[in-house]
């Protein structure tokens, strides 16, 4: 996994809910951590840090579940541009 990336996500889910401490939840849409707003939210602030464009069928529950998840995405769509 890129730390690189991983921390610049951690920050920005630490920016849209700095009440949760992300580096220890998992379940972040299972356990309802995270609502609808904030995953669109994070989507939107991912493609402005990462220059990326997330396809729709990536927007998926399994995806937004963890913060590896989430640098998971954004590993295939900065590999698959």
């Amino acid at each position: 996994m890129d730390n690189n990336i991983y921390e610049k996500i951690l920050n920005i889910l630490q920016e849209i809910r700095p009440d949760i401490n992300f580096t220890s939840s998992e379940g972040l849409i299972s356990n309802e951590i995270l609502d609808s707003f904030d995953v669109i939210t994070i989507i939107s602030l991912i493609m402005e840090e990462f220059l990326i464009k997330i396809d729709v069928d990536d927007i998926t529950p399994e995806y937004f579940d963890s913060v590896t998840n989430i640098v998971t995405l954004v590993q295939k769509n900065i590999n698959h541009g």
